[in-house]
């Protein structure tokens, strides 16, 4: 699919998505589709993130940053992206 493709799905409304680990492989992607949800306030839409994928992304983020990774850090840019 692509981006107009989706975006035309998301305007259904009050949809709650769930994505897979695949999407936190290229943050970017991530943070534009938060970025298009967001963009979106009047369709009521709910990204849903398993704990499991939350844990595969930050394995792989603590073995990339090693001692410099900062949980604090990637709660804040995932608030800023209403993600909580």
């Amino acid at each position: 699919m692509n981006e107009t493709e989706v975006c035309k799905l998301l305007q259904v409304g009050n949809l709650t998505i769930t994505v897979d680990t695949n999407i936190l492989y290229e943050i970017q992607n991530f943070f534009k589709v938060c970025n298009k949800i967001n963009a979106m306030p009047k369709y009521n839409i709910k990204m849903v993130i398993s704990s499991l994928v939350h844990a595969e992304k930050l394995f792989d983020l603590k073995q990339a940053y090693e001692n410099k990774f900062d949980i604090n850090h990637v709660i804040k840019v995932l608030e800023a992206k209403n993600c909580h």
